[in-house]
């Protein structure tokens, strides 16, 4: 399937070694990338919100707002500069480009519609967590608005 995305075959072992390196790094960026964006979902709920997820608070290992705001940002911080990381990589690994006839251009093109195809299942799970993250939210005020009203049981 690789070979198709990339539309010519890998004839040496250079060749080979360079493109599982570039194919890695851009599976590695895109990862990097899909976390990104939930994370800072999270952190856009949450400021909204004025509540994290409860993994959230498990990880910070506190239910301190600002704590857990400062985790967060620390935490996405930190995917940045990775993810910055993986772009100088990818730059330095185009400068020994072991292939002369295609374009490097074509090369990520190929690529990253590889990785694009591959890992749908993050963006699914991560689709998951935040719906499950706005229904726990959305739980939460239910419970307040009902329990502000002081109802019994027989309500």
């Amino acid at each position: 399937m690789l070979k198709q995305k990339l539309s010519y075959p890998l004839k040496s072992k250079n060749e080979r070694q360079f493109i599982y390196l570039r194919l890695r790094l851009f599976d590695q960026l895109y990862c990097l990338e899909i976390d990104l964006e939930l994370q800072q979902s999270y952190l856009e709920a949450g400021l909204h919100e004025h509540r994290w997820p409860d993994q959230l608070y498990a990880v910070a290992q506190t239910m301190d707002f600002d704590f857990c705001q400062q985790y967060i940002d620390g935490y996405i911080e930190n995917l940045k500069k990775q993810l910055n990381e993986c772009q100088l990589e990818l730059m330095k690994q185009s400068e020994s480009c072991p292939i002369t006839h295609v374009t490097l251009d074509q090369i990520d093109r190929g690529l990253k519609e590889f990785v694009d195809t591959q890992p749908k299942y993050l963006c699914t799970r991560n689709d998951g967590k935040l719906a499950k993250l706005k229904c726990s939210h959305h739980c939460e005020k239910l419970y307040k608005a009902l329990s502000q009203h002081g109802l019994t049981q027989e309500q």
